[in-house]
């Protein structure tokens, strides 16, 4: 009788000596590398399983408008024609505006199929050290065609 579960063991063994290896965040991340967080500075509702892997957001070096990171004076919070939440951020009028993240922008990269989408409880700014995707901000250039925004 030991013999079927011996060799269902044997059986589980070789499944996993098969199985492809899993990937590390270095190789699934690439170019957008990974993201580092002190866990000492995150906001008391966010926890570590809620940090995103990857660091830069998704669309970085998708386009000219995420690298020059034009001003943006329209609406106040939206979805990206490529799929992604956005806000404006900042003073007043100043043009800057952000990526939007969950849990409080330490989590994923919101997407959206609508602006409706982008006004979900416990999104910020996106957060992360050396995140060219990351954080408020804008390059003061004149306001860009609202047809380009968003990437």
């Amino acid at each position: 009788m030991r013999c079927p579960n011996t060799i269902a063991v044997i059986a589980l063994q070789a499944l996993g000596a098969f199985a492809a290896p899993e990937r590390s965040a270095a190789e699934e991340c690439g170019p957008l590398g990974v993201m580092n967080v002190d866990v000492s500075t995150l906001p008391p509702t966010v926890g570590v399983n809620d940090i995103r892997k990857c660091l830069e957001h998704p669309a970085a070096g998708a386009s000219d408008i995420l690298q020059k990171r034009e001003c943006w004076h329209g609406k106040a919070v939206g979805c990206s024609h490529s799929g992604w939440c956005y806000m404006s951020c900042g003073e007043a009028n100043s043009g800057k505006w952000c990526w939007l993240a969950k849990h409080e922008g330490s989590g994923g990269w919101r997407s959206c199929h609508s602006d409706n989408d982008c006004h979900e409880k416990g999104l910020g700014c996106g957060q992360g050290n050396h995140c060219s995707s990351c954080h408020c901000s804008c390059d003061n250039r004149p306001d860009p065609d609202p047809k380009h925004h968003g990437v």
